[in-house]
């Protein structure tokens, strides 16, 4: 098997596809700064409840110290006091800051639930060729199920676990290229064959579509750095916002200031993992594939008609 992907492969590599694999697996040049390029992963491979508590401790220490800078070298007097316009002006910032926080939320959720489709969607593709397959001949029925198995494989082994940092395995589009080539390259004899050739080889292309996406979503965040820049400030302003009211009990206004910078944080941080639908603890888990391989072991072991 090794060999023959191997081979079917190179011509791929010869005509730029596998630097085209390694560009899409690596971001592209230039998306993102580098800086940013180079910690994003080791903020994925953390917990992300460990984020949490970080992003959390780092926000309420900022804004809390912040608070008390402020007041010390300002003094109480300077700052407003709790009346009807102060609220107005301060729910009118609260409410702008929900909406876009908001706003990104729905954006992230959605793409993350839609990669979670196309995931089922990929895996259906698989399973419907190795179903399909059975109305091939059977030099060509064998070389396609061990492509598709193979690709299972692949999928839970290595290219999940790639994915989490970023990165994919070429060897996917290989077997799905040498699936295409074995099928599309049969002399159909009978009806049966003909119609499972040109079923198989509409999979294989739906197959091929579906993993691009997937790849495409992993390497391009819901959230682009101007979309995060406005997030941040926001956050600043109703932190900095906080600051500007007297208060008689300071401690009691520390921990409102803390509390909102707390939430805030928390938004934010569930932004970011939730942004590249395959990396960290919320990425979409390999499931669908361990199923699909009990399944395909199923098949081969009770169903004749089904097996290698």
């Amino acid at each position: 098997m090794a060999t023959k992907v191997k081979s079917s492969f190179s011509p791929c590599a010869a005509r730029g596809g596998n630097s085209w694999s390694r560009e899409r697996v690596t971001g592209g040049s230039g998306a993102r700064p580098r800086s940013i390029r180079r910690h994003m992963p080791a903020l994925y491979a953390m917990p992300s409840s460990l984020v949490l508590l970080l992003a959390v401790i780092v926000a309420v220490a900022l804004a809390c110290g912040g608070q008390l800078l402020v007041h010390r070298l300002v003094g109480n007097a300077h700052f407003l006091d709790d009346n009807d316009l102060n609220g107005y002006i301060s729910g009118t910032i609260v409410t702008l800051f929900a909406v876009l926080i908001g706003f990104v939320t729905v954006i992230v959720w959605q793409q993350y639930d839609s990669m979670r489709d196309r995931v089922a969607a990929e895996a259906s593709d698989v399973a419907a060729v190795w179903h399909d397959a059975v109305g091939l001949p059977p030099q060509a029925r064998r070389a396609v199920r061990r492509d598709m198995l193979a690709y299972v494989d692949l999928m839970i082994g290595v290219e999940w676990p790639a994915m989490r940092s970023g990165g994919a395995s070429p060897k996917g589009a290989a077997y799905i290229m040498d699936a295409t080539t074995d099928v599309g390259g049969m002399d159909a004899k009978t009806n049966t064959e003909s119609n499972a050739q040109a079923a198989i080889i509409g999979l294989l292309n739906g197959l091929h579509a579906q993993r691009d996406q997937r790849l495409e979503a992993n390497v391009s965040p819901a959230v682009s750095p101007f979309m995060w820049t406005i997030m941040l400030f926001g956050a600043a302003v109703v932190i900095v916002f906080c600051y500007m009211f007297g208060a008689s009990h300071r401690t009691t206004h520390l921990v409102m200031t803390g509390l909102v910078a707390a939430v805030t944080a928390s938004m934010l941080v569930l932004t970011f993992e939730l942004q590249y639908p395959f990396r960290g603890d919320l990425g979409i888990s390999p499931s669908v594939w361990t199923a699909l391989r009990a399944h395909i072991e199923d098949m081969d072991a009770h169903m004749p008609a089904m097996r290698m």
